[in-house]
């Protein structure tokens, strides 16, 4: 019987992907089922390889207005990576964003891969 799941952790990305995506490449390689462990944990694991990039997708100057925007989406307040990012944007440039990026403002911020932070970061950075 399959186990029910909000969204497969494959596809969530966490904190520390999304703050380290711009110098490292993160890949799910495997997975190893919950039942090769003991005690069973209650979640599969993956086997993730984790490399620098060659050339950062972001440079210097860049990379600080990174953390403190990823910070703020994964702040929880608001309830949606909008909500949390209208705290300190207007909502007009966080409306634009999303557009552009193709995301719903309803979106929770572990479901935003990596490539749409990319696209909110350059429509919202200063």
């Amino acid at each position: 019987m399959a186990r029910p799941t909000r969204v497969s952790r494959a596809l969530s990305h966490t904190r520390l992907t999304v703050l380290t995506w711009p110098r490292y490449e993160w890949r799910l390689l495997g997975r190893v089922g919950r039942h090769g462990f003991r005690p069973v944990p209650r979640v599969d694991a993956g086997i993730v390889r984790i490399e620098r990039r060659r050339t950062p997708l972001l440079d210097t100057a860049a990379q600080a207005s990174w953390r403190p925007l990823v910070e703020l989406g994964f702040s929880g307040v608001g309830g949606s990576l909008h909500a949390s990012l209208r705290r300190v944007h207007p909502r007009r440039r966080v409306d634009a964003a999303f557009r552009r990026a193709g995301l719903d403002v309803r979106v929770v911020v572990g479901e935003v891969p990596p490539g749409a932070w990319l696209v909110l970061h350059e429509v919202l950075a200063p």
